[in-house]
């Protein structure tokens, strides 16, 4: 009897060392197919990045509304055993992808990896909403802007994470939503971000393009009308200097429609420090409507002290140097 318990007792402590074994495997199983830490060495990671759509630009706003694709993969040997099934992005290791300069894009797809044969992991993303862009302005309306739609991977750099370029899934659709811009090819681009504060480089990649503006909006509605104002102005120069009344009125009156046009033209970009090729040839025609003004004041005057002859050549020079001065701004601001 005191040998058959001592059996029992052996064969209880070997069940119940057996039973803690595996529980113990199955702890180290879950950990290791829940494993957050990045697989060992360095690991690549092939990114494409499709332009799906670019819905608008605002200037005045720096803002661009975007809709890209993203796609993401790389090989994490411990996620072999779960080809062909779909697992949560949060309860594995991923490279952590994030869209800079974001205003209000979101992410519009379920956050899950894709397992295939041989632990190769896929993620698909799709970012849509508004982000922040700089442009630099000084060409506006004859500008080409580039910008650039950057992903990083925060606390991972270069060395940990090897960004590819997977070429079949990089470009940008065919047609845009985008209205008053001409589109030119974009590009996928190797673009590490430097986090100044940490002074540290991380991983990163972006898809730049290019779109150049339209100019017949600006001439038609801008430009054009603007310069009739203008040319109106100069008519002050064809009429007979003692009637200088209609000269002034109509000197003062074109003042008055461009300062209406300067309060337009200001809605359509951003409040800069810097003169536009469109603030310069406001700028330009306000000075010389002004000097029509101070033109017609002075060959007014002269007729009414009885120098005829001297109002006549003021009002025949004065007309040539106004067009030779028109000329000069258009030139200065739209080609040079």
């Amino acid at each position: 009897m005191t040998n058959d318990l001592i059996g029992n007792v052996r064969r209880s402590g070997v069940l119940s060392m057996s039973v803690f074994l595996i529980y113990l495997l199955g702890i180290a199983t879950t950990a290791h197919a829940n494993d957050r830490s990045p697989p060992s060495g360095s690991v690549e990671v092939t990114l494409g990045l499709y332009l799906l759509d670019v819905v608008a630009i605002d200037d005045s706003q720096q803002t661009v509304t975007i809709d890209l694709g993203v796609s993401v993969r790389w090989v994490d040997p411990r996620l072999a055993d779960k080809a062909g099934q779909v697992v949560l992005l949060k309860d594995t290791w991923a490279p952590n992808l994030q869209l800079m300069s974001i205003k209000d894009a979101k992410e519009t797809r379920p956050e899950v990896l894709h397992i295939s044969q041989g632990g190769q992991v896929e993620y698909l993303q799709r970012f849509v909403g508004e982000i922040w862009h700089s442009s630099d302005l000084s060409g506006f309306p004859l500008d080409q802007q580039v910008y650039k739609l950057q992903l990083f991977t925060p606390g991972y750099t270069p060395a940990q994470i090897r960004l590819v370029e997977d070429p079949e899934r990089t470009g940008q659709a065919d047609h845009w939503s985008l209205v008053g811009w001409e589109r030119l090819p974009g590009r996928w681009i190797d673009d590490p971000f430097f986090f100044q504060p940490a002074e540290k480089e991380f991983a990163g990649a972006a898809f730049e393009f290019t779109v150049h503006r339209r100019r017949g909006f600006y001439f038609w509605k801008v430009v054009f009308p603007l310069s009739l104002v203008v040319l109106m102005a100069g008519s002050v120069f064809w009429i007979d200097a003692s009637n200088s009344s209609s000269q002034i009125s109509v000197a003062y009156y074109s003042c008055l429609s461009l300062v209406a046009y300067r309060f337009v033209i200001g809605a359509m970009v951003p409040e800069v420090s810097y003169m536009t090729r469109l603030d310069r040839f406001v700028l330009g025609v306000s000075v010389l409507v002004f000097f029509v003004l101070v033109a017609a004041i002075w060959t007014g005057r002269l007729h009414a002290s009885d120098k005829v002859a001297a109002a006549k050549r003021v009002n025949y020079w004065c007309g040539w140097m106004f067009f030779a001065a028109l000329l000069l701004i258009s030139l200065l601001s739209f080609v040079f």
